[in-house]
């Protein structure tokens, strides 16, 4: 039987292990942009983490975690076009 909220799992674990591929190669090679592909990753990674603590009734990190990805997300776009 699967997890009920398997989906969020996978997309977390998706999104984390291409961050660290893409970031490490952005660190390699110097690339803005796969950097910043990598924070918004990361951002969906947390936005994911925020819906299994929502579907687990534990709003109050759920909560906490939506405004670190809103936050990291902000802060990428505006990155994004600064540069």
């Amino acid at each position: 039987m699967r997890h009920p909220f398997e989906k969020y799992f996978q997309i977390e674990l998706a999104s984390l292990a291409l961050l660290i591929v893409s970031g490490i190669i952005a660190l390699l090679q110097g690339i803005p942009s796969l950097m910043l592909a990598a924070l918004l990753m990361l951002a969906v990674s947390l936005f994911s983490e925020a819906a299994i603590y929502y579907y687990t009734h534990d709003n109050q990190q759920a909560i906490k975690q939506i405004a670190k990805a809103i936050m990291l997300f902000l802060i990428t776009a505006g990155l994004f076009f600064y540069l």
